[in-house]
């Protein structure tokens, strides 16, 4: 059994761990934070498990790599695995994500998983010819409507993106 008080990693130390070949004993690297502040910034080649569901569940089999905020948080969840009985080796990264950043070294950043504004260049021109063919052809309460069908999926779409963005607030 592993000791109850995992080391820490220095981000020189996992950088030459990352250099070297994928092997079965590779340990895995492991991105406690929240997925909003994963999907913003994250160390090339880690997977986000939210600090809860990596304690609440069955943890993966295998030596891991704990990348917090900061210290703090990957002590509390190295803690928290010894406790239910982890067995297997667990490393900390020194200062967490935080002094990753500090030292200016590779980050990456994940893709909205809902497409943006930008993404969408499409709509203000649909948006467009629909009030321009709606005034000149349709009686108003019709054209209302129309207009209504329109904006509606348009509607759904950032209410539940805002409510998405506030419900990530609220967990993180």
């Amino acid at each position: 059994m592993t000791s109850p008080n995992p080391e820490l990693l220095s981000s020189q130390d996992l950088q030459a761990l990352q250099q070297r070949p994928a092997g079965s004993h590779a340990p895995l690297l492991v991105d406690i934070r929240r997925p909003g502040r994963f999907r913003r910034a994250h160390i090339p080649g880690s997977h986000n498990i939210p600090a809860g569901l990596l304690v609440s569940s069955d943890p993966p089999e295998a030596d891991l790599i704990l990348i917090g905020q900061d210290d703090r948080d990957s002590q509390t969840v190295a803690e928290a695995l010894h406790g239910s009985g982890y067995h297997r080796r667990i490393q900390r990264l020194e200062g967490g994500i935080s002094r990753w950043q500090s030292e200016g070294l590779p980050l990456a950043d994940s893709p909205s998983a809902s497409p943006s504004p930008e993404q969408l260049p499409w709509i203000p021109v649909l948006l467009l010819g629909a009030v321009l063919l709606g005034i000149q052809h349709l009686p108003l309460p019709l054209f209302a409507t129309a207009l209504a069908v329109v904006l509606s999926p348009l509607t759904v779409l950032a209410l539940s993106q805002r409510l998405g963005r506030r419900l990530l607030r609220r967990s993180a």
